[in-house]
């Protein structure tokens, strides 16, 4: 099981991060002090307090979703939320973008006002849904410690006939290792079969910053966001129960 807060990870002497947790958890790419990550259900209560006041996340692999853990779960007013896909597939094995299929055009974005409102736009509304101010996660994304790219590859603004209706934030980190940490459309282009255009954008950028190995997830109960996984040829990887504790519950 993790349990899920950077700032406690770093101080903690019994919880140690994996060297590929902070990419699959969401560590560095998310605003400090909302994760930390604990190896089984033992440490739960040092998590929650570690973490308080704070809402904590927790991902639990299915096939360790057994009586005693449960009873962890829900002793420490542990809800359980869906369940989460994630895939994990070479680069190299992925589809390039056709230009004569594109149908949104794209620019480097910027950390500047009207980037964070297209964010909180595009967070608006769907299965994603943000955790904090939308300038606080772009500013935690940009300013990543696993970046070995130019921050300013790693952003991407898409537009439909002018009006700017997307937004990527794809990162390589520095062993090759890559995620699509945001892709986003605002309400109004939903609906439209642009998310696999903006998936397919996001892999290229990948490609682009020298990516070798993609690895990305969603919630199961998102169908479109399967089904772009599943168009792309990507490889169902591991597959994770999820579990929140909520003070303001």
């Amino acid at each position: 099981m993790r349990v899920t807060t950077t700032a406690a990870c770093a101080r903690s002497p019994s919880c140690r991060p994996s060297p590929t947790a902070p990419c699959a958890l969401g560590g560095p790419f998310r605003p400090p002090g909302q994760e930390v990550e604990a190896p089984d259900a033992r440490l739960v209560d040092e998590a929650l307090a570690w973490a308080a006041p704070r809402a904590v996340y927790a991902r639990v692999p299915l096939r360790r979703e057994h009586t005693a853990l449960l009873a962890a779960l829900t002793r420490t007013g542990g809800v359980r939320h869906g369940e989460r896909q994630e895939f994990r597939t070479p680069v190299a094995d992925l589809p390039e973008e056709d230009p004569a299929e594109r149908r949104l055009s794209w620019r480097p974005g910027a950390l500047d006002d009207a980037t964070v409102a297209l964010l909180a736009e595009t967070g608006t509304g769907g299965p994603n849904a943000l955790t904090s101010p939308a300038r606080a996660h772009l500013t935690a994304w940009l300013s990543s410690p696993t970046l070995t790219c130019d921050p300013a590859s790693v952003l991407h603004v898409g537009a439909v006939d002018g009006r700017d209706v997307a937004l990527v934030v794809a990162q390589r980190a520095g062993d090759g290792w890559s995620t699509c940490t945001w892709m986003g459309l605002v309400p109004a282009a939903r609906g439209r079969g642009l998310g696999h255009a903006v998936h397919r954008h996001a892999l290229a950028m990948l490609r682009a910053q020298g990516a070798t190995l993609y690895h990305g997830g969603t919630s199961a109960e998102n169908a479109p966001m399967m089904a772009c996984f599943a168009r792309q040829g990507c490889v169902p990887w591991r597959r994770f129960a999820r579990w929140r504790w909520d003070p303001a519950a």
